[in-house]
């Protein structure tokens, strides 16, 4: 197993340098990728940003996504995304929405807009309740969902999703081969990659990781990087705390004030709702075995809510070292 290396290329700047690396000047793995994503091969990609500027002293202000022209009639713009955001939708769409305005030609005609596809990688469930993985939205009709345009789609990949769906190498989907190599591509070995459809690209890809992982300069990025997130995850977890400790605090106030039998009730029906949201999500990490350390990342969750949760439905918790080695295709003593 390849333990020696610390980063997947679920880290954002491992991401990109592994998609626009210059042992692979034809860009084949980035073609390969989106073939599988989109079931159209990119005859021709030009990339906008392939450099990495690892100079500032923090990664937070560097931008990772990989913009590419596709068969030069299509602009996608890929982001991986190692931790849920708030409010997912909206953010989704305001990105959507910058990329096409930066694209607008002054002076042409709309008829000649180039679309933008706008992709999103999760290393997170997004979609408990919603089978597939992979998930294309754009703007239609409510009633009999006739397109309005296609000048803008978002597409959201959940790579736990497509894993957890894997029943073994041999039937796995392109798509699901990809995803299982974003995840693991730092501690699989030359026997599964070769199980991996497409294998020539899983190790050219295998080992331009290799590289990216021994470049200090990389490798202090994808640190901070990490860091910079894992710090703002637990920011928004303790905002989450503290907002929720504050809301009780002054719902109890009002309530008081204004009649505690209206605030009791709209008290319950608020937490009822967010609490079968968030057991749902962690519900669904569970079954997909991602380790209690992630879920209280991804989620926000505390240990005690998570533990009750498995509890009740009798699920297995996994930690952080046994997630790392209870990888999909392991050996049988």
């Amino acid at each position: 197993m390849n333990n020696d290396l610390p980063y997947a290329p679920t880290n954002d700047v491992i991401f990109k340098a592994m998609f626009g690396h210059h042992t692979d000047p034809d860009l084949l793995l980035l073609k390969d990728f989106l073939f599988a994503l989109t079931g159209i091969y990119p005859d021709t990609i030009l990339y906008e940003d392939r450099e990495i500027n690892t100079d500032y002293p923090d990664t937070k202000d560097i931008r990772l996504d990989i913009r590419v022209l596709v068969n030069g009639e299509i602009y996608s713009n890929i982001e991986m995304q190692m931790f849920r955001c708030n409010d997912e939708a909206a953010r989704s769409l305001a990105y959507l929405c910058m990329s096409i305005t930066d694209k607008i030609e002054k002076g042409k005609p709309y008829s000649q807009m180039i679309p933008v596809h706008q992709i999103f990688i999760l290393d997170y469930i997004l979609f408990p309740d919603i089978p597939g993985g992979i998930h294309t939205f754009m703007m239609s009709d409510t009633r009999n969902h006739t397109p309005l345009t296609d000048k803008g789609i978002i597409t959201m990949m959940e790579i736990p999703k497509l894993i957890s769906q894997m029943t073994d190498f041999e039937h796995m989907t392109h798509l699901q081969a990809w995803a299982y190599f974003l995840k693991n591509g730092n501690r699989i070995d030359d026997e599964i990659i070769h199980h991996l459809t497409s294998s020539r690209h899983f190790h050219q890809a295998m080992e331009v990781v290799k590289m990216v992982n021994n470049d200090k300069k990389l490798k202090d990025a994808a640190f901070a990087r990490m860091r910079h997130d894992m710090d703002k995850a637990q920011a928004q977890y303790e905002g989450k705390m503290e907002g929720r400790a504050q809301g009780i605090a002054e719902g109890r106030a009002e309530g008081r004030a204004e009649g505690r039998a209206e605030g009791r009730a709209e008290g319950r029906r608020e937490g009822k709702n967010e609490g079968f949201r968030m057991a749902s999500s962690i519900m669904s990490y569970l079954r997909n075995h991602v380790s209690t350390e992630e879920i209280m990342l991804k989620t926000g969750a505390s240990m005690e809510e998570i533990m009750t949760i498995q509890n009740i439905f009798n699920t297995p918790v996994l930690t952080v070292e046994e997630n790392a080695s209870d990888s999909f295709g392991k050996k049988e003593n």
